[in-house]
């Protein structure tokens, strides 16, 4: 599950939830600790809306333009 959050991060800056929203099939703590790891592999940064994105990757264009 860390590598589908961290593909979801690549794709551009994402509110926690909809993290949440997309695993929603997954017990909550197994998402916590999938967070938890992607958390420990990359350092990750908030946009101005508050939305995360990695910060050790260049932005995405996407990303970029917002």
């Amino acid at each position: 599950m860390a590598e589908e959050i961290t593909a979801t991060l690549r794709a551009g800056p994402v509110f926690f939830m909809d993290l949440v929203r997309a695993h929603r099939e997954a017990p909550y703590r197994t998402l916590l600790l999938a967070w938890g790891e992607v958390r420990d592999r990359h350092r990750l940064s908030r946009d101005d809306d508050g939305r995360y994105l990695l910060a050790d990757e260049p932005a995405t264009s996407e990303a970029s333009s917002r």
